[in-house]
C-alpha cells in the first residue's frame, strides 16, 4: 500500500512492546490496559523529505510525535 506513516487504534498489546522495527517499519505501541481495552500504535518508515521526532506515549490511548519537513 505504500504507506510511509500510519496511527493505529484499537491495538490489543499488554505488556509493552516499546519501540520495534519490522519490515523497514518503526513501531511505537502504548500499553493497552487489557486485552478488552485497546491502545494505539505509531507505524511510520523513514523517508527523504521528512522526519519523525519527540515520540511520547502519555496514556494508554494517547501517543504525540512530530513530523519535521525539509530537511
Amino acid at each position: 500500500m505504500n504507506v510511509d506513516i500510519a496511527v493505529l487504534q484499537e491495538m490489543n498489546v499488554t505488556g509493552g512492546i516499546g519501540t520495534k522495527f519490522a519490515s523497514g517499519y518503526a513501531i511505537i505501541a502504548t500499553d493497552a490496559v487489557s486485552h478488552n481495552q485497546g491502545g494505539v500504535a505509531l507505524v511510520f518508515r523513514e523517508a527523504d523529505g521528512y522526519e519523525v521526532e519527540e515520540t511520547k506515549i502519555w496514556h494508554a490511548n494517547v501517543i504525540s510525535f512530530q513530523i519535521v519537513t525539509g530537511r
